[in-house]
């Protein structure tokens, strides 16, 4: 733990340990009055804005004597890196109550912010991935669930989370679960395993499946996080001579067959080649809701 104390009223530095210096990055002089309120070269506020010297939270507790717990500074040391701290900041005061100086006890708290950054980017992405992300613990029961996850089996996370991954399941693929549960106490990594899951409407829906261990902060397995990809795919394109093609997968479905009918429909128009490009790209409402997706080229 660092730590370093001042006096009263001026805040000049009256003592520090090695771990201050160490975060600081420089060795101040002791009383120096060049060196008030803190040893750091350059300071920020937790937003990145520059703090003054005489602005920092050694100095409102020396002014107002109140203590300051917790609160995020950011250090900028002369070679340029940066560290950001926790400080916990309490007045000293003499027997009859006059603040006679202010110690702080601060430590490094960079890398949790790193990880609090990279968890944020984190659930960003998985947040607005069009991939079903599932993630549950090592009994199976369901811990997250993106959106991907909503449009594709149709249960909103707040039904999904909390109940077996089961729910989706069909019975007679009841096992499947178990023998993945056993590839990940091993440390496995499942991938592209093709099988079949039950959307809420009960529609059965073909899906390839990649699932990857979560380990705890001690490497200790303690869930899954499950990538599943709807396989049955419609894919509607243009080519340059303004001709529209169908690419189809061999399940049979009212969603494949109301897709087929109204290209059919759209080529029999006449259209040109502009109002066949709108036509496709309006096609996403017929698919509302459908399983199947359709990327436009």
């Amino acid at each position: 733990m660092a730590a370093y104390a001042v006096r009263a009223p001026d805040g000049v530095i009256a003592w520090y340990n090695s771990r201050a210096a160490e975060l600081w990055g420089r060795v101040p002089a002791i009383d120096d009055t060049d060196e008030r309120f803190c040893g750091a070269y350059k300071l920020y506020h937790a937003d990145g804005t520059h703090m003054a010297h005489c602005d920092t939270p050694v100095a409102l507790a020396l002014e107002t004597g109140a203590s300051v717990h917790e609160q995020e500074v950011i250090i900028e040391k002369p070679d340029g890196s940066r560290v950001t701290v926790s400080v916990h900041i309490d007045p000293i005061r003499d027997r009859d109550g006059s603040i006679i100086g202010a110690v702080n006890f601060f430590h490094d708290i960079t890398e949790r912010k790193l990880a609090e950054r990279a968890n944020s980017l984190l659930v960003a992405i998985v947040g607005s991935s069009d991939d079903a992300i599932v993630s549950k613990n090592l009994d199976g029961i369901i811990t997250s669930w993106n959106k991907g996850a909503e449009r594709l089996f149709g249960y909103a996370a707040e039904e999904a989370v909390g109940k077996h991954v089961t729910l989706i399941i069909p019975a007679e693929r009841q096992d499947e679960e178990a023998r993945i549960i056993e590839h990940l106490k091993r440390g496995e990594r499942v991938e592209h395993f093709e099988t079949i899951r039950i959307a809420k409407s009960g529609r059965v829906i073909d899906v390839s499946l990649t699932v990857s261990p979560v380990r705890d902060g001690s490497g200790r397995i303690v869930g899954a996080s499950k990538i599943a990809k709807d396989v049955d795919v419609v894919l509607v394109t243009m080519d340059k001579d303004g001709k529209i093609y169908l690419s189809v997968s061999d399940k049979n479905t009212p969603e494949k067959k109301e897709i087929i009918e109204a290209v059919n429909t759209a080529k029999n128009l006449g259209l040109t080649d502009a109002e066949k490009n709108n036509f496709i790209k309006e096609m996403p409402w017929i698919l509302r809701d459908s399983t199947c997706s359709m990327p436009v080229i």
